[in-house]
């Protein structure tokens, strides 16, 4: 285990923040863990990097329940079992590095950090963020170091077993999505989420969900290049796209978030949402368009 120092004068929170971000679960209980200390952490200071975290916890869960239903949802839960570790170890080192002040090793951590401390966007767009660096450059690393470690990079038959776990996840995430948005408006205070009419939520989530699976189909050819990288070049330049990639979609939501949120500030507060929660048809007009 990593253990990590806070520095003198550093707020309560994210001290308590970097001491657990110096772990590495070893079991999807220990990730999940490890996850809401830093959500707790984080919450303390008010710190929009407890965003993220808090709708990983969610997915994550997911993932437990399943791992322990008896139902056979999964084909290799040993595969599944290391890589929620090992996927949320990756995570705690880029929170690490981001608490510290150090530099990130992805662009699109880097910049979802950046915009946690100017915390101008609302809680939607950091948890959009944190999941696009997570699964557009973070997961292939950690299946690939799954896989080596179970000794299957040639295993054909164990493979496909975990290409069908890894799909497998993408009807958690959807499952996920109810209560990840509820934390999002009750926990984080999301004025995007709380004054989007609700047709115009469904119609982000199915969106949302098409994309995370498009992601997450490139998550497994990049993985299946860098085992088939026959040498340090070949293996850089996966990474420099998976890195370019995470970039892109990351400056994507962060205009698009920032064009929303300037919508809904326009917004008078009695539009935005009308005691009982109803809100008015032209808050419903416009934030539907």
């Amino acid at each position: 285990m990593i253990i990590a120092f806070a520095s003198p004068g550093t707020p309560p929170g994210p001290a308590s923040a970097l001491a657990v971000a110096g772990k590495q679960p070893a079991t999807p209980s220990d990730a999940l863990a490890a996850l809401e200390e830093v959500v707790a952490a984080l919450d303390v200071a008010h710190d929009a990097r407890a965003v993220f975290p808090d709708v990983y916890a969610v997915i994550t869960e997911k993932v437990i329940e399943r791992l322990g239903d008896g139902s056979g949802y999964f084909r290799a839960p040993e595969f599944i079992s290391m890589l929620v570790g090992v996927f949320t170890t990756r995570y705690l080192q880029t929170l690490n590095w981001s608490l510290r002040g150090l530099a990130q090793d992805s662009a699109g951590w880097d910049l979802a950090y950046r915009l946690t401390a100017d915390d101008a966007l609302p809680a939607l767009a950091h948890a959009a963020l944190g999941i696009s660096a997570h699964i557009n450059f973070d997961l292939a690393l950690g299946i690939h170091e799954v896989v080596v470690s179970l000794g299957a990079a040639r295993d054909q038959s164990r493979l496909e077993a975990f290409k069908h776990d890894h799909d497998a996840v993408n009807a958690l995430l959807a499952a996920s999505f109810p209560e990840s948005l509820r934390r999002l408006r009750e926990t984080h205070d999301c004025l995007l989420v709380s004054s989007l009419p609700d047709a115009a939520l469904e119609r982000l989530t199915r969106y949302f969900l098409k994309m995370l699976a498009g992601w997450r189909d490139d998550v497994w050819r990049n993985m299946l290049e860098l085992l088939d990288a026959n040498d340090a070049g070949e293996r850089a330049r996966v990474l420099r796209r998976m890195d370019d990639r995470a970039a892109a979609v990351g400056a994507a939501i962060a205009w698009q978030s920032a064009a929303s949120a300037r919508l809904v500030r326009l917004l008078p507060a009695g539009a935005r949402r009308r005691p009982g929660g109803a809100r008015s048809d032209r808050a419903r007009q416009l934030l539907a368009a």
